[in-house]
C-alpha cells in the first residue's frame, strides 16, 4: 500500500541510492516545490517546527486541522507530513488512515509526533503505513535526523 519505506527499512535502501542526498540545498529545493505540512493544533509546537525547518531552508505550511491538511495533501504535492497524534476532529491515526486510502496522497511520508506514547498506537501507526514516530519531549537533533531521512526517501530513484 505505501511505497515510501519505514525508517526501519532505511538501511536496506543504501545500495539503491546512486548519489546520496545529504545536501541541504537539494532537500530545500524539494520543499519549495512540495512543502512540508505541519499539522499540530498546538500553536507553540507548530511555530517551533516552522522555525526549525525555516532555519534549514525548508518550506513548510502549517495546517492545524487534520481535515484541512488532508485536503491540502490531495490538492498539491507535499514532501512530508508532520502530525501530532492528539487533535480535535481527526487524530493523527485517522489522518494517516485517510491519507493512505487516496492514490493522490498515499505515498507522502508521514511523521507522527506524540506526547502520549502507547505501544498499541505505535504498532497501528506503522501498520497503517506511517514512516516515523517521535515521542515528545524530543531532542531537536533526533527530530531533524528523522525529517532528513524521510525527505531523502523522496529523492530515491524509482
Amino acid at each position: 500500500m505505501n511505497s515510501i519505506p519505514q525508517l526501519a527499512d532505511w538501511h536496506l535502501l543504501s545500495d539503491k541510492v546512486q548519489q546520496p542526498v545529504s545536501n541541504d540545498a537539494e532537500l530545500a529545493a524539494l520543499t519549495q516545490y512540495a512543502p512540508i505540512i505541519i499539522s499540530d493544533d498546538e500553536p507553540t509546537m507548530a511555530r517551533l517546527y516552522e522555525m526549525i525547518l525555516k532555519r534549514k531552508g525548508f518550506r513548510s505550511v502549517t495546517v492545524p486541522d487534520a481535515r484541512e491538511a488532508l485536503a491540502f495533501c490531495r490538492r498539491q504535492p507535499v514532501s512530508l507530513v508532520i502530525s501530532d497524534m492528539m487533535k480535535p476532529f481527526m487524530n493523527g491515526l485517522e489522518f494517516l488512515r485517510e491519507l493512505r486510502t487516496d492514490p493522490l496522497s498515499q505515498a507522502i511520508p508521514f511523521l507522527m509526533v506524540t506526547a502520549t506514547p502507547r505501544p498499541e498506537i505505535e504498532r497501528e501507526f506503522f501498520e497503517l503505513g506511517g514512516n516515523g514516530y517521535v515521542v515528545k519531549p524530543m531532542q531537536l537533533e533526533l527530530l531533524m535526523q528523522v525529517i532528513y531521512r524521510l525527505l531523502q526517501l523522496q529523492m530515491i530513484p524509482a
